[in-house]
């Protein structure tokens, strides 16, 4: 396998007018839009944020992209050829290790966390995601690697749990000024749910970036063996833009949406909902969690208020219950199919009901009375802060004119939302 990505290398031989412009457009000859298309797709592991490396099945490495090298400190030269050991640390359990080899050879893809060490000794930790590599034979010729450097994150999640509990105890000492209060907690719920955005954007992100980089290597070996066909150019292109294309509508959907300006406004619940269980899409995916959305009348209504702070509603609501469900396996010591049912109606009142449910391991009796108290959580191993149920409720009685309370529910735990709707006052 050749260590570099340089698609020109494979049309030795032939030639082209410097002054004749690419196109990856139908119509145009197939080999310019190969050594296009090829150029991009080199580009895109070159300019990688992920860390990408291929070994062979003994574990020598054969290619890392430029990441890998600005993250490790190892040069493509000096990675070569060696085995991905020599980023090992004592930090992480040989169990670990053995688990990814087992479950990459067996043919399956590993996923966790790992905790290398650089060239200079320092300590980094990595989020990888390990798969083999088949031919059209299904026989595993390589392994690839995409890995993400996380210890700038870990150590913003640390700095806020040090911030978080530092907030605890001066509130204890300023119990007297409320307002002040209002506007700590409310600054951090944003946040939190910032947090969980940004990490529902690197989930949705992960996957086309690593699809990606697997069309690249597929169309540097297929292109290796022969000159692509017209056809095979195509289905490359448009795997390829398919991938992108979802990348910038993701960047679309989630611009904008902690905008400074809050003015009330129309807006529709129903989008918001829609936008929000999208946000947790993977999440939910990998976790083997189903949403269903049961819209029981005529819904395409509009609701006054400030939709971005609807949405953090039901993105914590939504968090919750997703962490419920696998907090439910590890008490149960079971892993059946997690199930969030979301159940829209109008009531009576002409009021918006939204009824939000799971299956997870619901509330016990003895903090019913407390699930809503500010900085009351059950998630302090996990870094929970306790004001994401508090701040959700404040949010519909003080910004929306609604109400969010706890429902009786036979299995895991429902929460119910009413929203006026209509036009602004």
């Amino acid at each position: 396998m050749n260590k570099h990505l340089k698609p020109e290398s494979r049309n030795q031989g032939q030639t082209s007018s410097p002054d004749k412009s690419i196109s990856l457009s139908k119509g145009h000859d197939p080999l310019e839009s190969n050594t296009d298309l090829l150029n991009m797709l080199s580009l895109t592991v070159e300019q990688s944020p992920i860390s990408i490396v291929i070994t062979d099945l003994e574990g020598s490495i054969e290619f890392v992209n430029p990441k890998f090298s600005e993250i490790t400190g190892y040069t493509l030269e000096e990675a070569i050829g060696k085995n991905p050991r020599i980023l090992k640390s004592e930090k992480t359990l040989p169990a670990v290790h053995k688990e990814l080899w087992a479950t990459i050879k067996n043919g399956g893809i590993w996923e966790g966390e790992l905790i290398n060490r650089k060239k200079n000794g320092d300590f980094f930790t990595e989020s990888a995601k390990i798969a083999p590599f088949k031919n059209k034979h299904g026989q595993i010729t390589h392994y690839l690697a995409f890995k993400e450097d996380i210890t700038s994150r870990k150590q913003v999640e640390e700095e806020l749990q040090r911030l978080n509990l530092s907030l605890l105890a001066r509130i204890d000492e300023e119990t007297g000024q409320r307002m002040k209060q209002e506007r700590l907690m409310a600054n951090q719920a944003r946040l939190v749910a910032m947090g969980e955005m940004i990490g529902a954007i690197a989930h949705q992100w992960r996957q086309p970036l690593a699809t990606l980089a697997m069309i690249v290597q597929r169309m540097h070996a297929v292109g290796c063996r022969h000159v692509l066909t017209g056809e095979e150019l195509e289905e490359f292109k448009n795997n390829a833009m398919r991938q992108i294309k979802y990348m910038s509508e993701t960047i679309e959907e989630f611009s904008g949406f902690y905008s400074k300006d809050k003015r009330a406004e129309q807006f529709s619940p129903i989008k918001c909902i829609n936008d929000a269980v999208r946000l947790f899409e993977t999440q939910f995916t990998s976790n083997n969690i189903i949403v269903t959305i049961h819209a029981h009348d005529n819904l395409d209504l509009l609701a006054p208020g400030f939709p971005n702070e609807f949405k953090q509603v039901i993105l914590n609501l939504l968090g919750n219950a997703r962490d419920a469900i696998l907090e439910s396996r590890i008490i149960r010591g079971n892993h059946e199919q997690g199930r969030i049912e979301i159940d829209i109606f109008i009531n009576e009142e002409r009021k918006l009901i939204i009824d939000i449910g799971d299956n997870g391991c619901g509330i016990p009796d003895s903090i019913v009375n407390r699930i809503f108290d500010p900085y009351f959580t059950t998630k302090e191993e996990s870094g929970g802060t306790g004001i994401g149920l508090y701040m959700s409720r404040m949010i519909m009685l003080e910004s929306l004119g609604g109400f969010l309370k706890l429902q009786k529910a036979e299995n895991g735990a429902v929460f119910r939302i009413k929203l006026p709707i209509g036009e602004l006052p």
